[in-house]
């Protein structure tokens, strides 16, 4: 129990240590899009917060297969550097206790992401969408400042308001500079419109949203010239953005297992659809089957030999991690695109992934070892 607790405890550590600091990375790379996206117009700053919220789960279930695979190499190279290995060995620690001890912690991780992206990952997706749909296309509006003009991301117009509501849902005394086309990109014209107030209203159907200006007048002419027309409304419906049109990938995600399942068995209709949902469902059933298989190599590259460094097999797993990692997302792509058939799909890689195991870890090595010595004895 001793040896297991600090096994245990050790792992651990480098677990937390690698996965926190390439989520931080993840994340930050992730706050740097939606910021860009903010300064275009096309995203609220108030939502940021509870999108890099909902991310931390999704790149969890992404980013532990990789760190658990990594934690075990930095684990096991410093117990074989601090010749650990070898006083245990010496008072009759087996390598069958070996595994043996690395299987509960391994395993928790394991089910932790088969949580993760079996069943908490698509919930939270559809959550995600439902608040890209309702919030991006409102991102004009809310990021309107009183008493200041502001331009769209776009530069297509300009904004004005003397007031607005504390949910930027009602504005009052609105002033908008609309660009229209010309037939010279040099001249620029525009369209100005004057209003009392004005709201924020969704197409229940097409869930757009759009400005409406209530109450107004829109003027209508060329820049210098006295030959204006003015229009006199009571209602003006200004787009603020379409919903976002969500790529099919996007889509699948929000889907659960049942679902995903039920468009996979289904022969006729949309194949392009049926095809993404294939992808998406052996994707997740992937992510765990990926993590319980990297745990089970890195434990066979982890044991350092004698008179080498600790980081002696870092290296060279992260180079046969990232390619089992991109070529995952390969499969993915190929089984999306109807390239392949789903299957056998990405167990194609599991195959290849188990032979390098078997192949590599015992009672082959000791064969081989023991018959390259009687090889040099002879």
């Amino acid at each position: 129990m001793l040896i297991f607790r600090y096994f245990s405890r050790e792992l651990l550590n480098s677990l937390l240590t690698v996965t926190l600091i390439v989520l931080v990375i993840f994340l930050g790379n992730q706050l740097i899009r939606y910021l860009n996206d903010a300064a275009a117009g096309n995203m609220a700053l108030g939502v940021m917060g509870r999108l890099l919220i909902l991310e931390i789960p999704y790149l969890l279930g992404l980013l532990l297969p990789l760190t658990l695979f990594i934690a075990l190499l930095l684990t096991l190279g410093r117990i074989s550097a601090d010749h650990e290995w070898v006083v245990l060995k010496a008072c009759g620690f087996s390598p069958w206790q070996q595994w043996k001890m690395s299987v509960k912690p391994c395993g928790a991780i394991v089910l932790l992401v088969a949580i993760l992206t079996l069943w908490i990952q698509p919930k939270l997706a559809g959550y995600r969408n439902q608040l890209l749909a309702t919030t991006n296309a409102g991102a004009t509006i809310e990021t309107l400042i009183p008493g200041k003009f502001q331009s769209s991301g776009n530069h297509n117009f300009v904004f004005y308001v003397s007031e607005s509501s504390v949910d930027h849902k009602h504005l009052k005394n609105i002033f908008v500079a609309e660009k229209r086309a010309t037939p010279t990109k040099d001249d620029t014209q525009w369209n100005v419109i004057k209003a009392s107030s004005g709201e924020l209203v969704e197409d229940p159907m097409t869930h757009a949203q759009f400005i409406q200006i209530n109450q107004g007048k829109r003027f209508i002419g060329e820049t210098g010239l006295n030959n204006y027309q003015v229009i006199q409304f009571d209602r003006y419906l200004m787009l603020a953005r379409n919903p976002p049109a969500g790529a099919m990938g996007n889509e699948m995600d929000a889907l659960s297992l049942s679902q995903l399942w039920g468009i996979a068995s289904i022969k006729s209709g949309d194949a392009t659809f049926r095809h993404y949902a294939i992808a998406e469902l052996e994707w997740r059933i992937a992510l765990p089957i990926s993590c319980f298989l990297l745990s089970i190599l890195a434990l066979c590259l982890g044991e350092v030999p004698p008179r080498q460094g600790r980081y002696a097999r870092l290296f060279p797993g992260i180079l046969l991690l990232v390619f089992y990692t991109n070529m995952l997302f390969v499969f993915r792509g190929w089984i999306a695109s109807g390239k392949i058939r789903a299957f056998p799909g990405i167990s194609w890689m599991f195959l290849a992934l188990v032979l390098f195991i078997f192949f590599y870890a015992a009672p082959w090595s000791s064969w081989r070892k023991k018959y390259s010595a009687k090889t040099k004895g002879a």
